[in-house]
């Protein structure tokens, strides 16, 4: 018996076992393709790990000291500090009867204190700057040792960084060549470009396989048909999805009205409840005042 023959768009006849030869072709091609991005994709998470674990170090070592700088307003905050420390000093030394000479020797005493302190800070600070560049030597050394620990310790995060690198080269040109191979597929254009999308080949090649389809032709018929029979569920699922909504926001604004309901029937039922009980204690007072005015006349 003759295999059934397919008519290609381009109008080249194929029988069913050579369809089937082209789209197996077609899909393992296409699995290659997304089984390298996949894999891209891990050697990137891998990448990002190992750099991680790397954790690259900076040397820090001894920070060259500053030299303190002193402006204008840091000597008018001086001066007046020493202004009004030496004149609070002055006035305690008048109040226990010593001469102002003691005052003023106090104020002066205060002026060299205040002005002699950013003089004192910016020696401390120069000495121990000469004191850093004398120690130039012992720094190179240390950063010499730190470089030499660092480098041994991202020597094995190094080694795999860069055999992964070379496995991502080699299989970039394996991709390369599955690319290829993939479009010289294409070029037959035997499938439509809106068959050659996601999963449209494996849909087919399934057709066959399971015996649905012997002809492309069958095969793309069966496709839109089940694509459109798809839709069509998709479709009546979002209107049952949304039937289902609204009648359970319909059943929540009975509920709320069925509570306001009942608290107004309740509000009633008291108020009336309230309304008999004052009627009786008027009637009962009523009753006992008419009994002492019965009484007083008696």
């Amino acid at each position: 018996m003759a295999e059934p023959i397919s008519v290609t768009r381009n109008g080249v006849e194929l029988t069913r076992s050579e369809v089937i030869e082209y789209l197996v072709r077609v899909c393992a091609k296409k699995k290659e393709i997304a089984d390298y991005q996949d894999e891209v994709k891990q050697f990137e998470k891998e990448k990002k790990f190992i750099e991680m674990q790397m954790g690259k170090k900076e040397y820090t070592g001894d920070p060259e000291p500053e030299i303190s700088s002193f402006s204008f307003v840091t000597y008018a905050i001086i001066f007046i500090a020493a202004a009004t420390v030496g004149t609070i000093i002055t006035q305690i030394l008048k109040a226990i009867g010593l001469s102002e000479w003691f005052g003023v020797i106090a104020l002066l005493v205060c002026y060299v204190i205040g002005f002699s302190i950013p003089i004192r800070i910016k020696r401390s600070d120069k000495k121990a700057h000469k004191v850093w560049v004398a120690r130039a030597p012992e720094r190179e050394k240390a950063k010499a040792e730190f470089d030499k620990k660092e480098r041994e310790r991202m020597a094995p995060y190094t080694l795999k960084l860069s055999e992964l690198a070379d496995k991502r080269l080699s299989r970039s040109f394996e991709a390369q060549k599955l690319v290829q191979e993939y479009e010289s597929l294409l070029v037959l254009d035997y499938l439509a470009q809106d068959y050659r999308k996601n999963d449209v080949p494996f849909i087919l090649l399934c057709y066959f396989i399971n015996g649905r389809a012997n002809t492309l032709t069958e095969a793309v018929n069966l496709f839109h048909q089940e694509s459109h029979q798809m839709r069509l569920e998709e479709l009546q699922h979002q209107q049952m999805e949304s039937a289902r909504r609204a009648h359970e926001r319909m059943l929540a604004e009975q509920r709320s009205a069925n509570r306001e309901l009942n608290a107004k029937a309740d509000e009633a039922v008291s108020a009336a409840k309230s309304a008999e009980f004052n009627s009786m204690l008027a009637a009962i007072f009523s009753a006992q005042t008419l009994d002492k005015v019965n009484d007083l006349t008696y």
